[in-house]
């Protein structure tokens, strides 16, 4: 990947030094805040799957049959949470990822001055 800037007027080494540096500490920076994103999603999801698991397993074990509406909310909740899970997994995290991956490309590329 080569990104070409036109410039109206010639700078010099150390001015297209400077801006080819500010070019990639933005990328960098957004790099590295969607990294941190994707960490904490990461353990949001951890989260989600085994609170999911937890549920459906309080539903199939405990046995209530006194008060049938606990059970039925254990279930959904249990569903629900796992739902989520696959969600953010099949949908978020692919968004996520090929930014990731342009934001490397970005950062990869070499800048040429014209």
């Amino acid at each position: 990947l080569e990104i070409n800037i036109e410039l109206e007027s010639d700078l010099k080494g150390a001015d297209q030094d400077q801006i080819t540096f500010l070019f990639k500490d933005y990328f960098e920076e957004k790099l590295v805040s969607l990294l941190e994103e994707e960490h904490t999603e990461n353990v949001t999801l951890t989260f989600l799957i085994c609170l999911g698991i937890l549920f459906l397993s309080a539903y199939y074990f405990i046995n209530i049959k006194e008060i049938p509406i606990i059970s039925e909310i254990l279930l959904i909740i249990g569903w629900v949470a796992i739902w989520e899970f696959t969600y953010r997994l099949l949908f978020t995290k692919n968004i996520k990822y090929f930014t990731i991956k342009k934001y490397r490309k970005i950062l990869k590329s070499s800048i040429n001055y014209i």
